[in-house]
């Protein structure tokens, strides 16, 4: 199985569910502040978060990952013109949500699994049969689960087509700059250009307000590192080798989810004719792939080995005896760890290899009390080491009294006597 299919049908699948459980948190966002505003202030979040991600990749895959990014030069060029398209992408559907329906602007915004195929075309990109069945049961079933009133066009709702035109852009932007740079910095650079041309709107046409920012915190933290900056991301990282027409209808799916996080977090019933779409969009997923069995198998593989050559080691909490606690009134006691020892090997190690020392500390007394640390297991592989665990008490441990004493001596005299008379 090729790795490029993972990330052409389960990346954009994972991002569409992000963007369909963010929908609550944008909307409230909305009543607190205005498109620019909103849209500065999550783009600022996302590329700080973004920007701390790729110091961190960089500095881990020095010297063993060559960069996927060979010129500085075409990442600010791809920055800058995915940050372009997505600026307006997203404050056009932000002014949009002002006026309109939240069933219309997804119908709409959805257009652009239709949009992406055909400008395709112009691209010199061919598209299987089987994609067009889906783009068709992919429509057909967002107007099922999303339109619930007539379908009229009044200023939010052109606002919103016009963002699935740029969105379409975006997608086909980013669909260019992935074959040349890496995906997580270009993520990065786009969100850059969106915070700084979105600031610029806000301080033009907009007044900002701390005290609005303060209210709806929460969904701004939410949207910009999940919704802005993972999300966004696993997109790129889909699209890098992929069809962007496969990965723009799993990208629609962000209309199903938005509709499923609706019902459970606000408690929206959905009615037959929205459930009819759900059914008409799994179909049009399933047609999406290769076979279903493909599908199946990808996500499989996705949540065992994860996205890339990785093994988990698991070492139990079991018991273990701890050596003599000076003064306690008992002969044994054991300690484990609080939890499982677990390990994430991301370069296919041999976990043969693996070796755990185990170290009491020394000169333990009593009393002690549950839970406290006695001691640890090292775990270390080929001399370095991966990790710690600590070991805790299971039970209390009581220091033993002068009455205890003199138990244990009548008990010794009483079991001494005993075995000297059955001797004679």
């Amino acid at each position: 199985m090729k790795v490029n299919r993972i990330r052409q049908n389960v990346l954009p699948v994972l991002a569409a569910l992000i963007w369909g459980t963010a929908f609550v948190a944008q909307s409230v966002g909305a009543d607190y502040v205005e498109p620019f505003t909103f849209n500065a202030a999550r783009s600022a979040i996302a590329f700080l978060f973004l920007l701390v991600l790729c110091l961190v990749r960089r500095t881990m895959q020095r010297g063993v990952v060559e960069s996927a990014t060979k010129s500085w030069k075409d990442l600010a060029v791809g920055g800058i013109c995915c940050g372009v398209a997505l600026t307006v992408a997203s404050n056009l559907q932000q002014k949009g949500l002002e006026t309109t329906t939240s069933g219309k602007a997804g119908f709409i915004t959805a257009l652009y699994i239709v949009i992406v195929p055909i400008a395709g075309i112009f691209l010199k990109k061919r598209a299987p049969r089987t994609i067009w069945i889906s783009v068709a049961l992919a429509v057909a079933g967002l107007y099922c689960l999303c339109i619930t009133e007539d379908f009229t066009i009044t200023s939010g709702d052109f606002y919103v087509l016009l963002c699935a035109f740029c969105f379409s852009a975006h997608i086909l932007v980013i669909d260019f700059f992935t074959q040349r740079v890496d995906g997580v910095e270009l993520s990065c650079a786009q969100f850059l250009v969106v915070t700084v041309l979105s600031s610029i709107g806000m301080i033009a046409t907009e007044s900002p307000s701390l005290e609005a920012l303060r209210f709806c915190i929460w969904p701004i933290l939410y949207v910009g590192i999940f919704s802005s900056g993972v999300a966004y991301t696993l997109q790129i990282l889909a699209q890098k080798d992929s069809n962007p027409t496969v990965v723009s209808l799993l990208l629609s799916l962000e209309s199903v989810f938005a509709t499923l996080a609706g019902a459970i977090i606000l408690h929206d019933r959905m009615s037959g004719k929205e459930y009819f779409g759900c059914v008409l969009m799994l179909i049009a997923v399933i047609l999406g792939g290769e076979t279903s069995k493909s599908r199946f198998a990808d996500a499989a593989t996705l949540l065992n080995y994860g996205f890339g050559i990785c093994k988990v080691y698991t070492d139990p909490a079991d018991q273990i005896l701890c050596p003599e606690i000076k003064g306690s009134r008992g002969n044994e006691y054991y300690a484990a760890p609080a939890a499982n020892f677990v390990w994430l090997d991301t370069k296919n190690r041999d976990f043969g290899k693996i070796e755990k020392t185990t170290v009491f500390m020394d000169n333990l007394s009593a009393p002690m009390k549950k839970g406290t640390c006695v001691g640890k297991h090292t775990y270390t592989y080929e001399g370095t080491v991966i990790g710690e665990n600590q070991l805790l008490l299971t039970d209390d441990v009581l220091k033993k009294t002068w009455k205890d004493c003199i138990d244990d001596a009548m008990h010794r005299l009483f079991f001494r006597t005993e075995a000297s008379a059955s001797y004679y």
